[in-house]
């Protein structure tokens, strides 16, 4: 199976973002005291940057 330029892309900013993002929600999470902050994390780690700014919206 090849992959196009697109999609090579796509894969490499998931990688790049997911992990910094899921460790600053989840650390984030921890410190407003919300239930299961690992779940916050890795949920909206792997949503990479969409994933931060649906947190942002949600986190007040």
């Amino acid at each position: 199976m090849e992959l196009s330029g697109p999609l090579i892309r796509i894969l490499l900013m998931e990688a790049v973002f997911a992990v910094p993002v899921g460790v600053y929600v989840h650390q984030d999470a921890e410190k407003r005291g919300k239930s299961r902050p690992l779940a916050w994390g890795v949920g909206f780690g792997l949503l990479a940057l969409p994933g931060l700014l649906f947190y942002m919206a949600l986190r007040d």
